[in-house]
């Protein structure tokens, strides 16, 4: 019995989460309230504040849902090519991108982050953001040095401002594609840019091509 009951408050708290996904990309995160969340779902805003507290919680777990599984396959892919600083940067800009075009639910959650609004109560949410971005970019520079160290390439910039670029490139392609997925078509865009974007730093033709980027 103990189980069963187990088992109906995750479906419940799964069916919150899709409720504020819902309702957060239709009228915005401020504006939305908890009780339009909790008739979405067909339950009371009680069961919301049990699971969740607020609604930054429900938001921080609903981004949760869909960061946790991209997260775990960025990090499989950056293992599989630790020998190669290129390789491993060229998963790490490219995964987000693969999962966004395929997956359905990660490009709504994405969509909503993107349009946060500025409200005092989402300061944490933007703030983990920040902290999210620092280490990304971390990965680029070290990744962006490595393999200019390997492939004796100089940087045509330092590796920081480098890496602070290269975010800037897949935050640009990500951003503009969630709100309009008709425009290009993110993964081959993704990889010409990558390709464009690391030709201008210095790396050759070839080694790009021999990671499996294309102009």
């Amino acid at each position: 019995m103990a189980r069963r009951t187990k088992q109906e408050a995750e479906e419940t708290r799964q069916s919150l989460l899709d409720a504020a996904e819902h309702v957060f990309g239709t009228l915005g995160v401020s504006t939305a309230t908890l009780d339009q969340i909790a008739e979405r779902a067909g339950t009371t805003r009680g069961a919301i504040q049990w699971h969740f507290k607020d609604k930054v919680g429900l938001l921080e777990a609903m981004l949760e849902r869909v960061s946790a599984p991209m997260r775990e396959r960025i990090r499989e892919q950056i293992e599989a090519n630790l020998s190669e600083p290129l390789m491993l940067l060229v998963a790490a800009f490219f995964e987000p991108l693969r999962i966004l075009a395929r997956d359905e639910r990660s490009r709504n959650v994405v969509a909503i982050v993107t349009r946060l609004e500025f409200s005092p109560e989402l300061a944490q949410m933007r703030e983990q953001r920040a902290l999210s971005l620092q280490s990304t970019v971390g990965t680029f520079g070290d990744a962006l040095r490595s393999g200019a160290r390997v492939h004796g390439v100089k940087l045509a910039v330092p590796g920081a401002l480098a890496a602070q670029g290269l975010y800037a490139l897949l935050r640009g392609l990500i951003d503009a594609w969630v709100v309009h997925p008709q425009a290009y078509d993110l993964r081959r865009t993704g990889r010409a840019a990558l390709f464009a974007y690391l030709r201008g730093l210095g790396f050759e033709e070839a080694t790009l091509r021999g990671c499996g980027l294309r102009p």
